[in-house]
């Protein structure tokens, strides 16, 4: 598909110290905003040992990867990102 349609796969990928994404994953599924059918408070030890793990990898049929370390939002560089994704947007209308 992506050579029918001439696709240019931009992946971003969101990384964050292993700490941090349990504690965000921790607060969202006790915020009470998740449908209950998402259980993840029965999923503390299986969302742990994926990052024990590693957590999840880029895909592989991404042209590009930017990876963006959200640990600490003040620290990302949101012009980076936005000048990245704008750049090849601007290159295929060409």
């Amino acid at each position: 598909m992506k050579e029918k349609y001439n696709l240019y796969l931009l992946q971003i990928h969101y990384r964050a110290d292993r700490e941090v994404l349990f504690q965000r994953f921790k607060v969202r599924s006790e915020s009470g905003e998740r449908h209950l059918g998402h259980v993840d408070r029965l999923n503390y030890d299986e969302f742990n040992l994926t990052l024990d793990r590693g957590g999840y990898e880029a895909l592989a049929a991404s042209d590009r990867i930017l990876e963006i370390n959200t640990t600490d939002f003040a620290q990302i560089d949101y012009c980076q990102l936005f000048e990245c994704g704008s750049t090849r947007i601007v290159d295929n209308n060409r």
